[in-house]
């Protein structure tokens, strides 16, 4: 999938950061490396770690504190990214204060070899069609039908949720069914912070149509609107059902996007160079929150997920074989190697989600190696400057800058 990931990874090449003069190329190589597929925020973690390490080079080149680089060079109201994109309601100085505020960037730290880092990023919420149909049934609940499949994010839940908060109904008396090509034409599935949006609106626009024929149909027949059962048993008398469809197509990312500041503060041990996180904390320019305990799963799942990148995961090959043989060798992030997390939301009813809603599935994972890695230079003056961080090439350019 190298093309477009090359496309998007490019995309962010000038970061959240105000350019005017600016001229990104990008260019695919096709290598006998392994090849690679999608994963959480494709293209985008190396772009970022790259480029807010690089900030923070300058800042410290010209003296200036690293979060008041950054707070001068920020994205505004009528800016736009590199790709051309125009942006509107830009939360980004917002989202960076809310970070600095909760690490207590600006307090003394607590001792040696213990350093700071803060890293920014954005990330639009996805676009694409989608299909939807929900259907009253005589028991006065509703059938919602998708092609959207359930990886694992919670999104038949949230499609559900979106469903009961239009038709005023409990969470129990929606339900949902997984959809084929017998049932709708194509469909663009799972991914880029896609499904909240594009199968969100689709279910929102799908079930506000339903309302209004059940309440054109309550009201012919003299009866409560509320009375879903009443209503659907007394249509289906007449050998009908109630039942509506929408199609939605985002065709465009909106003008507004959502961002993330993340500040890391890490302990460096100088005989060893391990890199121990003492914590962390994230903040985030959201909209409405469909459902909170889901949101919060999203974003320290993806920052975990930022920790194995920037701290233990590495795939080696030799001579064109992979030679990390097991999940063993890789290492992935456990419960023990998870520092405490702060979480900051920075709500902005403003969003082109159902009810406002933003994305979040994605933003958490791209700042996190660049944050870390400008903790460690903070803590011990070495810039490590490919990934993973490892306690070896903390140790060795530490043994390089004391010769």
């Amino acid at each position: 999938m190298a093309p477009s990931v090359n496309l998007g990874g490019t995309s962010m090449g000038a970061g959240v950061y105000r350019i005017p003069n600016l001229f990104i190329e990008g260019m695919c190589v096709y290598t006998n490396n392994i090849p690679c597929g999608h994963a959480r925020s494709p293209g985008e973690p190396q772009v970022v770690f790259a480029g807010e390490s690089h900030m923070d080079m300058i800042a410290r080149e010209i003296g200036l504190d690293p979060a008041e680089f950054r707070r001068r060079n920020l994205l505004k109201d009528g800016d736009h990214l590199a790709n051309g994109h125009h942006l509107e309601h830009v939360k980004a100085a917002e989202t960076l204060e809310a970070a600095l505020k909760a690490s207590h960037w600006n307090e003394p730290k607590p001792g040696p070899w213990i350093g700071r880092g803060v890293a920014m990023t954005h990330r639009h919420i996805g676009v694409g069609f989608t299909n939807a149909r929900v259907r009253l049934t005589e028991k006065g609940h509703v059938v919602l039908s998708t092609a959207l499949p359930d990886t694992g994010t919670g999104a038949p839940l949230v499609l559900r949720q979106i469903v009961a908060e239009v038709l005023d109904l409990t969470l129990d008396e929606v339900d949902i069914q997984l959809a084929t090509t017998d049932d709708f034409s194509t469909d663009s599935g799972v991914g880029g912070s896609r499904v909240t949006h594009t199968g969100g609106r689709a279910a929102y626009h799908a079930a506000e149509t339903l309302k209004e024929q059940i309440q054109a149909e309550a009201k012919k027949l003299g009866i409560p609107a509320t009375s879903l059962a009443s209503v659907a048993q007394a249509v289906a008398r007449d050998g009908r059902t109630l039942e509506a469809s929408h199609f939605y197509d985002a065709k465009s990312h909106s003008a507004v996007t959502s961002f993330t500041a993340q500040v890391a503060e890490v302990a460096v041990d100088p005989q060893t160079g391990q890199v121990t996180v003492r914590r962390f904390t994230t903040a985030h320019d959201v909209g409405t929150i469909i459902n909170p305990l889901g949101h919060q799963g999203q974003i320290e799942g993806g920052l975990i997920q930022g920790l194995g990148y920037a701290l233990m995961e590495e795939m080696q090959t030799e001579d064109g074989r992979i030679s990390t043989v097991s999940l063993g060798d890789v290492k992935l992030p456990t419960i023990q190697d998870i520092p405490p997390l702060t979480t900051v939301l920075l709500q902005d009813l403003v969003g082109p989600g159902p009810f406002n809603a933003k994305a979040i599935g994605e933003g958490s994972i791209s700042a996190v190696a660049p944050a870390i890695a400008n903790a460690v230079a903070d803590a011990c003056g070495v810039r490590i400057r490919d990934l993973p961080i490892t306690a070896e090439k903390v140790y060795f350019a530490l043994k390089a800058a004391r010769a």
